[in-house]
């Protein structure tokens, strides 16, 4: 039986809550992005914490994108409140979140994918 994108996705979250716990955050996967954010594939708002991955990408960057959303749930914005920007070069990938990144990717690659199947 194949599992749609948007339910692996969710399997992926409930994996991570477990190996990368970051407290109840929501998992959106959506056709229109958030005004603003439009050109991004993904986000996490703080507000009422959530993450919004874009609908309809090809799931091996759909999963990317919750891993990086992922990472930057569990490492902070230094810069709260303000509008995020959608590239990698900009001041809120700091070390200290492609650190998170590296752990969390790794760990998904090292047998997470399909430990995240049972999910």
């Amino acid at each position: 039986m194949s599992v749609s994108n948007r339910d692996r996705l969710h399997q992926i979250k409930r994996w991570l809550d477990d190996e990368f716990p970051l407290g109840a955050v929501r998992l959106r996967v959506q056709k229109k992005m958030p005004r603003g954010y439009e050109g991004c594939l993904g986000v996490f708002f703080w507000e009422s914490p959530r993450i919004v991955i874009k609908a309809n990408l090809p799931i091996s960057q759909a999963i990317d994108t919750l891993l990086h959303e992922w990472a930057h749930g569990r490492v902070g914005y230094p810069w709260r409140g303000e509008r995020a920007s959608c590239t990698l070069d900009s001041t809120e990938h700091s070390e200290r979140f492609w650190g998170e990144m590296g752990r969390i990717s790794n760990r998904y690659a090292d047998g997470g994918q399909i430990e995240s199947e049972d999910y």
